[in-house]
């Protein structure tokens, strides 16, 4: 890849990716200066961290890119989707999961996907709970080990997958 695409790439200016780190490593001084101009004046913020969406603003949190995301996020149809995700991911993030008794069988990086799932297993009876970081997915299904083959079951017969 590197070779095929030697001499081809076309660098974008920082603005157009500006992050939200203060702890990026050392850059060089034309690095530095283009940074600090993209962190002043963004085309496009990259919200890597913590995503307003995920964690509400608080002392460990930028506050600055989360008010501005929530203002921006206020003029689209997505914000009710977008604070249900972040209630969603509270109450996950705060719920307990046994694993015990408890096992991962659905993973999902959208809310509406995990919802519909979720409603298809309660639809069939089969007692839920939302979690969240396994397989690196920010939704995850959890139900009880005594379940597990009933709900693989009702999700394959709804034409779900593993």
């Amino acid at each position: 890849m590197n070779i095929l695409c030697e001499g081809k790439i076309a660098w974008f200016p920082m603005k157009w990716n500006s992050l939200r780190d203060d702890d990026l490593p050392t850059l060089a001084d034309h690095q530095a200066a283009e940074y600090a101009e993209s962190r002043a004046n963004p085309a496009i913020i990259h919200l890597n961290g913590d995503k307003p969406w995920k964690k509400a603003a608080g002392p460990a949190a930028d506050t600055t890119r989360h008010a501005r995301f929530w203002d921006y996020a206020s003029r689209t149809p997505f914000e009710a989707e977008l604070r249900a995700m972040l209630a969603d991911y509270q109450a996950r993030t705060t719920a307990p999961i046994d694993p015990e008794t408890d096992e991962a069988i659905f993973f999902s990086n959208t809310l509406r996907e995990t919802e519909q799932t979720e409603a298809q297993l309660q639809t069939a009876g089969i007692a839920t709970k939302r979690g969240s970081g396994a397989e690196g997915c920010a939704y995850n299904i959890y139900v009880s080990k005594d379940d597990v083959e009933k709900a693989f079951a009702v999700l394959m017969e709804t034409g779900g997958d593993e």
